[in-house]
C-alpha cells in the first residue's frame, strides 16, 4: 500500500516552520491603506493536528481574531459561550460608532447600534485592539421608528462608563472620521497609541507610559492649540508621523521640540514623512538629543537649500538612515549646498560605526551628475546603499 507523502512544510525542522508561521502572522497582520486584515490565518489551523499546535499555540495565531463586520460579530458572539476565549488577547474590529437614543422613554439609554461591545465586554485577557470603520453596518430599521443616532465613535465601543486597560490601541480611521479619542481607555498600562481621523483627545494629562506613538492622517486642529503636552514626558521609543492628508497635520518645530525635548535617551526609532513645516535646525536639536536612535526616516520638503546639519546630528548608534529630500520652490539647490550636502553623506558612510543600509532619494534636489558621483564614491563603503523610491514601504 503506498504511502502518503507528508507535506512539504511538516518535513523541515520545527524552528524552521515557527520562523514560516510567524513571518506570514507578521505581513498578515500588516494595515496598508487603513484596510483591516481578515481572518485568513485560521484556515492554517484547519490543515491538520500537528499546524493546529504548532501555528494555533506556539506561534500564537489564536491570539488574534478580526471581526471586518457586522455578521461576523453577530455570529462570533453566539459562539463565544461554546468556546474558551482566554487565549485571545489581540483583536481588529470594524466599529460602527453610532449609538441610539429612544426620543419617547426620558430615562433610556443611549446604546450602541452594533454588538461589538459585548464581544470586548467578554475578551478578560485582551491588551491590543486596533479599530477601523465599519463599511457592512447594522441597519436601523431593527430599533423603534424615531430613534435619535448619536455619533460616538469610541464611546461605542466602551459604553457605560465602562473603562478598559490596553497595552496598544491604533486607530486606522479615514481623516473625515471624527473620534474623540481615550474617553474610557486607561493609559495606565498603554505602551502604544496609534492616533487618526479627525481627532480630538478626550484627556490632556500627561499619558506616562506611553512607548510607541504614531500620528498619520489626523485632521482639525487639536495638536495645533495644545502641542504635544499629553506625550511631553512619556519615555517613547518610537515615534512615527505622516500627514496622510491634504488636511492633514502639519508637524511643526514646536510640537517635535516639546514632544522629544532637550534630550530623548530612550528613542531607537524616528519616523518623519510629508514633513514641510519643519526647519532644519529644529531636526538636528531633535536628533542630538538622542543616543541610541537606531532608525531614522525623514522625508522633508523645504525651502532651505543647507540641510546638511541634520545628517551630521545623526549619531553612532543608527543602523537605518532613509531620506528623501524635495525643494519647496520645485528647484536644485545651489552647488555650494549641495557640495556640503555629499560631503556630509560622505563623512556619514566612512565614520568608524556607518549605518548598516541608507536609503536616499534625492531627484530633483540635486544634479543628476552629483547622484551618480554620490553613487561611485560610496559604493566603495560596507553600507548597502539604494537610491530611489522608499517611502510608500514605510508602514505604519
Amino acid at each position: 500500500m503506498a504511502t502518503v507523502p507528508r507535506p512539504a512544510l511538516a518535513s523541515i525542522p520545527l524552528e524552521l516552520r515557527l520562523a514560516i508561521f510567524d513571518h506570514f502572522l507578521y505581513d498578515h497582520k500588516l494595515v496598508r491603506s487603513n484596510k483591516q486584515p481578515s481572518n485568513a490565518h485560521i484556515s492554517l489551523l484547519h490543515t491538520c493536528t500537528q499546524f493546529a499546535y504548532e501555528a494555533g499555540q506556539l506561534a500564537g495565531y489564536r491570539k488574534y481574531i478580526s471581526l471586518r463586520h457586522e455578521r461576523q460579530i453577530t455570529s462570533f458572539l453566539k459562539v463565544m459561550d461554546q468556546y474558551d476565549t482566554s487565549h485571545i488577547t489581540q483583536i481588529d474590529v470594524a466599529n460602527d460608532g453610532r449609538m441610539v437614543k429612544d426620543p419617547q422613554e426620558a430615562n433610556s439609554q443611549v446604546v450602541p447600534v452594533s454588538e461589538l461591545y459585548l464581544v470586548l465586554q467578554n475578551l478578560k485577557f485582551l491588551d491590543t485592539l486596533r479599530v477601523f470603520e465599519n463599511h457592512r453596518a447594522r441597519p436601523l430599521y431593527d430599533f423603534h421608528p424615531g430613534v435619535r443616532v448619536i455619533w460616538a465613535f469610541e464611546e461605542s465601543l466602551f459604553p457605560y462608563q465602562c473603562r478598559r486597560e490596553l497595552r496598544s490601541y491604533e486607530i486606522h480611521i479615514s481623516p473625515s472620521t471624527h473620534i474623540i479619542a481615550l474617553q474610557n481607555i486607561s493609559s495606565a498600562k498603554r505602551q502604544r497609541l496609534r492616533l487618526s481621523g479627525c481627532l480630538r483627545l478626550h484627556t490632556r494629562k500627561d499619558i506616562p507610559n506611553m512607548r510607541h506613538l504614531t500620528i498619520t492622517g489626523v485632521t482639525g486642529n487639536f495638536f495645533d492649540r495644545i502641542d504635544a503636552k499629553p506625550f511631553g514626558n512619556s519615555p517613547l521609543h518610537t515615534f512615527e508621523y505622516a500627514q496622510g492628508d491634504r488636511l492633514g497635520f502639519e508637524i511643526r518645530d514646536r510640537f517635535l521640540l516639546s514632544l522629544l525635548g532637550d534630550t530623548s535617551p530612550h528613542l531607537r526609532k524616528l519616523v518623519l514623512l510629508g514633513c514641510n513645516r519643519l526647519t532644519s535646525s529644529a531636526l538636528a536639536t531633535c536628533i542630538q538629543s538622542t543616543s541610541r536612535l537606531e532608525y531614522f526616516a525623514l522625508s522633508l520638503i523645504t525651502v532651505d537649500d543647507w540641510i546638511s546639519s541634520i545628517i551630521r546630528s545623526l549619531p553612532e548608534s543608527l543602523l537605518v538612515l532613509k531620506l528623501k529630500f524635495r525643494n519647496a520652490l520645485r528647484r536644485k539647490i545651489t552647488s555650494l549646498a549641495a557640495d556640503d550636502l555629499c560631503a556630509s553623506l560622505e563623512s556619514l558612510f566612512f565614520r568608524e560605526s556607518p549605518p548598516l543600509a541608507v536609503y536616499l532619494d534625492l531627484g530633483g534636489f540635486i544634479d543628476d551628475g552629483r547622484v551618480e558621483e554620490l553613487k561611485t564614491t560610496l559604493v566603495t563603503s560596507a553600507v548597502k546603499l539604494i537610491f530611489g523610491r522608499w517611502e510608500q514601504y514605510e508602514h505604519m
